[in-house]
């Protein structure tokens, strides 16, 4: 049985489950060393770390796409609550007083006990819900560099903004001094350019700038100091609460420089719930059809390895960074108290990715030779 909220993804999380699956069987158990079709100069150690990224990639995008549903899904539900109490209330201030005063209407639909509760619930909830959308591309990035096979150094670092910037290079008149891409004209760049073609019409996805829009709002929700929070109240006695047009500007920007005067041109003429559901079902869209591009992508290399060579400069470092931190967490440095000599239990898809790693046993000293 499926929850609800995860429903709403399902489009998106069943074509990336599949392709998690696939990537997990096709682990080399036996030798360790990734993906046995790999061709590159890299050395095992660097080929079972960009594999067991890769895995991780998909379903962290996947984990992603329904944190994002769950935190919409409350978010709705939230601003519902709200709205049956501030109808509630204005019927029952207008059944007191032919005229309220504005204080009277401000206390009554406002400053009810459980009110800012809900406010910041709201609030909270459509920041996670932007957040987790916008995180499920930068996961996804990883995934389309390591499909792709694109020369990027340091897949560990990628996030959504390096994935433009390969587009933006098959349309180049002349290559960038360290291409990242296949070189123009050969197989393996048109089965890049595949890989990435869904990206040529967001605006089958959308309306204008909406990917833009999610990614520059997750980053000033999560870095500038909030705007101000707009409750409008509508005729049919129900109370909106839009976001920015601009997510970039300060208020004082948004109103001084909007493209017409007021709210109007401030604000989007939408409930952030319509906004974020419809965020929602664009992000679960574009992600289905590029996660069915990077299967088939991946089908192709495999059948075909010369195509598009796994280099080794995706991973930067095969040791972690040298300072190791030495907070242990708040217990005085204290072992959790677990059973002596019992056995680690775990999932068959985490068993298999650490035994294709050389992890279990005497086969994790092979990392240190």
């Amino acid at each position: 049985m499926v929850d609800d909220y995860a429903a709403r993804v399902r489009g998106a999380t069943d074509v990336l489950g599949k392709l998690f699956n696939d990537l997990v069987a096709q682990l080399d158990v036996e030798q360790g060393t990734g993906f046995d079709w790999w061709v590159g100069e890299a050395d095992w150690k660097t080929r079972v770390l960009i594999a067991d990224y890769l895995v991780q990639s998909v379903h962290g995008t996947s984990a992603s796409l329904c944190s994002a549903a769950l935190a919409a899904r409350e978010h709705a539900q939230v601003r519902y609550s709200r709205q049956v109490r501030v109808k509630g209330a204005i019927e029952s201030l207008r059944r007191r007083s032919v005229r309220a005063s504005a204080e009277e209407f401000a206390r009554a639909v406002f400053d009810a006990p459980g009110d800012r509760e809900r406010d910041l619930r709201a609030a909270t909830s459509a920041e996670h819900a932007l957040f987790h959308l916008a995180q499920a591309f930068d996961r996804l990035a990883a995934v389309l560099v390591i499909v792709g096979g694109f020369r990027v150094a340091n897949v560990e670092t990628v996030d959504w903004k390096v994935v433009p910037k390969l587009l933006s290079e098959f349309g180049a008149s002349e290559p960038p001094n360290k291409p990242r891409t296949e070189p123009g004209g050969s197989p393996g760049r048109a089965l890049q350019v595949d890989l990435l073609e869904p990206l040529t019409r967001l605006g089958d996805y959308g309306p204008p700038d909406w990917l833009k829009w999610l990614r520059e709002t997750r980053n000033a929700m999560t870095h500038r100091p909030p705007g101000t929070q707009w409750g409008i109240l509508l005729k049919d006695r129900t109370i909106v609460h839009p976001l920015f047009q601009q997510p970039k500007w300060s208020t004082v920007q948004t109103m001084v420089y909007a493209a017409r005067p007021g709210l109007n041109g401030a604000l989007l003429q939408e409930d952030s719930v319509r906004t974020i559901d419809g965020l929602c079902d664009s992000t679960v869209e574009l992600i289905r059809d590029l996660t069915s591009a990077a299967a088939s992508c991946w089908e192709r290399r495999r059948s075909e390895p010369t195509l598009i060579a796994q280099d080794g400069m995706q991973w930067r470092d095969v040791e972690p960074a040298k300072e190791r931190l030495e907070f242990r967490g708040f217990n005085d440095g204290r072992m959790l108290n677990v059973p002596p000599g019992g056995d680690l239990h775990m999932n068959p898809t985490d068993a298999r990715r650490l035994a294709a790693a050389r992890i279990p046993d005497a086969a994790r000293a092979k990392w240190f030779t």
